[in-house]
């Protein structure tokens, strides 16, 4: 059997499209966890904007939906009074003071890639001020940039196209303009325009995202794989394959659908995750849910899912270990969803990420969840992305935190790889297999889990350094899995294997992925 190695790398992360991060913030902080690999999944929602913001001052009003339906709002800053004065915005300060815009959906939020101007014009009638504009965390600070523009006394005008203005060591193109603040100082400041504009072609972005993404990659010794998360179309779904072009949602009529959007991956060959299952299961709900309605929401979406087959999916969320969203889902929910949908023969990889949209954020705490991906071990920086797709396919990866965990682990069943499934019939049903995890770096005092058929069958403290432990099952189900779970002193998940499975082929009905069945 191949021999492999397992290379962590954080797959859904976000990067220089909106408030916080930047690609070579995100390079950094793996950069300091000793990762040589990273995969970018920026909103293609927001990589494809079709409009930007219509700001109208001549309308009176702190806040408005434009002519798209999207909020408008005018925040004071510290004590400022904000009313209007002709056409114009009035602020008022006896102290420091301004305005910031803020917009539904970050629509004032831009990526510099697409090459962004900003028009502003306003009077200073007393004090003093500026044009502040904000950009992303930048790397090893992890303070925002910005550019500063005093006002003089009377009129003042700007035009600026960002990409001249910003320099190289501001971060250059690798910056989101985050936010837009006037500030005044003991004075008045009347603003009567404020407008924004950018290149919409979603495909000429992403390419520049990926051009860029390797100069910045090369400075870190990380391969970046720049791909895209599915953001308008249902619950998302992160794209893993590099050569799928984003989704134009100009080019629809009509809003995409969950499977319209699956299927647009699968016949560009994509391979895909079904992301953060219960996100938006029970957003309809206000309040906390309680504990029966969570587990009742984790049934139904596993119904769900089975019943759609992930829409073509081969990996799922599921490494939360401090939950995901708002209403209570801890890790444990989605454990049981996970080993529900085992159970029931679908067959996904487990993945666990951060979803940082912040370089500060859900890298050395939180949800920081990294995926060793195997690999083999023959192959020498950088494998190809091919690689790490035909194992996210197989099953043969383990998601765990880089920042508790920096060693190495497996799980084997007769010899066979992580995710393997070894198919069984009526006649061999009841022979037993054998099971073998092993990991090393591990700290006295950590738990290993040994989980069979969503049961925890054995659980194992462990000693510092080399753990190895070897069990014996037979299959009890027409689809039995065993995996493994690692837990460290002060009772956090930090390690979850994928499974492997045994499938009885007589009685089994679904779809067994081929590249899941070794020497068959």
């Amino acid at each position: 059997m191949k021999k492999y190695t397992y290379h962590p790398m954080h797959m859904h992360i976000h990067t220089c499209f909106q408030s916080g991060a930047c690609m070579e913030s995100q390079l950094y902080n793996a950069h300091k966890l000793g990762m040589k690999y990273i995969r970018f999944t920026d909103h293609d929602s927001t990589l494809c904007r079709t409009f930007t913001p219509n700001i109208d001052f001549s309308r009176n009003e702190l806040e408005y939906k434009d002519e798209n339906r999207v909020r408008v709002r005018f925040d004071p800053i510290g004590e400022s009074a904000l009313d209007f004065e002709g056409d114009a915005l009035r602020v008022t300060a006896e102290r420091e003071g301004g305005t910031t815009l803020w917009t539904q959906y970050h629509r004032h939020m831009i990526t510099l890639l697409s090459d962004v101007t900003v028009r502003v014009g306003a009077v200073l009638k007393s004090g003093s001020g500026d044009l502040t504009l904000t950009f992303s965390e930048r790397p090893p600070e992890m303070r925002n940039a910005k550019l500063v523009y005093p006002l003089k006394p009377g009129r003042n005008d700007f035009f600026l196209r960002l990409s001249d203005e910003i320099t190289e060591e501001l971060g250059g193109l690798d910056n989101a303009l985050t936010d837009i603040a006037l500030h005044v100082t003991s004075g008045t400041l009347l603003v009567d325009k404020l407008e924004l504009d950018c290149m919409h072609d979603a495909a000429e972005i992403h390419r520049r995202q990926k051009e860029l993404a390797e100069k910045l990659g090369e400075k870190y010794g990380i391969k970046p794989f720049v791909t895209f998360e599915v953001s308008g179309a249902g619950e998302h779904k992160n794209c893993y394959s590099t050569w799928v072009p984003i989704v134009d949602y100009t080019k629809y009529d009509h809003p995409l659908g969950e499977k319209e959007a699956a299927d647009y991956l699968l016949s560009h060959g994509a391979t895909f995750s079904y992301n953060h299952p219960f996100l938006h299961a029970a957003s309809h709900k206000k309040g906390d849910l309680t504990a029966t309605e969570l587990e009742n929401v984790v049934r139904l979406t596993a119904a769900d899912i089975i019943s759609t087959k992930a829409y073509g999916a081969s990996a799922i969320e599921i490494g939360f270990p401090r939950g995901r969203g708002s209403k209570g889902f801890t890790l444990e929910h989605h454990l049981m969803f996970w080993d529900i949908l085992n159970s029931a023969g679908l067959f996904l990889t487990a993945v666990g990420d951060s979803d940082s949209h912040s370089s500060k954020a859900e890298w050395f705490s939180g949800n920081n969840f990294a995926v060793w991906t195997a690999a083999d071990a023959d192959i020498p920086f950088p494998v190809p992305e091919e690689e790490f797709i035909a194992s996210i396919r197989a099953g043969r990866a383990f998601t765990g935190d880089p920042v508790q965990f920096n060693g190495t682990a497996d799980l084997t069943g007769d010899g066979l790889p992580m995710g393997a499934i070894i198919p069984v019939t009526d006649k061999t049903v009841s022979e037993k297999h054998t099971y073998t995890f092993t990991a090393d770096s591990l700290k006295s005092g950590m738990k290993v889990r040994i989980i069979a058929d969503g049961e925890l069958i054995s659980e194992h403290i462990a000693e510092d350094g080399q753990f190895e432990y070897t069990y014996e099952l037979s299959p009890i189900h027409t689809v039995s899995f065993t995996r493994v779970e690692l837990w460290n002193e002060e009772g956090r998940c930090i390690l979850l294997t994928n499974p492997i499975y045994t499938v009885n082929t007589d009685k089994f009905a679904g779809d067994i992925p081929k590249e899941r069945v070794y020497g068959g």
